[in-house]
């Protein structure tokens, strides 16, 4: 994940001294035009090293699925988002302005496909964990929110 860079935090702190503001509030959207690919071609692999590096699988209970990978360089972001894109998913980019650091998203039904892609290429116990919880989560019974 990316790390805080110590300038910018002093910066903040010197412009920020009297607030008190989460990094959340720092998160803006940022929507690119349309995607260059560049040359080299992405696959499943690559993604699950992004995955297994820099990003992770967040799953709750009550049925909040997503994935993020994180990196300082846009054009990584950009890339990933549109080969996701390509895929036929919907990926999200946002820039977290206080760290200065890019993020791709996926949600719901797209976070399924993401993993029957990468799982065979996840190497540390950490993702495979984080899987392992996801399958148990969307295999978990449903409350019905009517009575039937």
């Amino acid at each position: 994940m990316c790390l805080e860079n110590s300038t910018a935090r002093s910066n903040w702190e010197n412009n920020t001294k009297s607030q008190s503001i989460q990094s959340r509030e720092y998160r803006a959207f940022v929507i690119p035009g349309k995607l260059e690919r560049l040359p080299i071609e992405w696959t499943w692999r690559e993604i699950a090293s992004w995955i297994d590096t820099e990003g992770s699988f967040h799953s709750e209970k009550r049925g909040g699925y997503y994935a993020d990978i994180a990196q300082k360089d846009k054009n990584v972001i950009q890339e990933i988002c549109s080969f996701w894109h390509e895929q036929g998913l919907h990926p999200n980019m946002t820039i977290d302005k206080f760290v200065g650091c890019y993020h791709a998203h996926l949600h719901r039904v797209d976070i399924a496909i993401v993993i029957k892609n990468t799982e065979p290429y996840m190497r540390t116990e950490n993702k495979k964990e984080q899987i392992k919880q996801f399958k148990e989560n969307v295999n978990d019974p449903r409350k019905t929110l009517h009575r039937g």
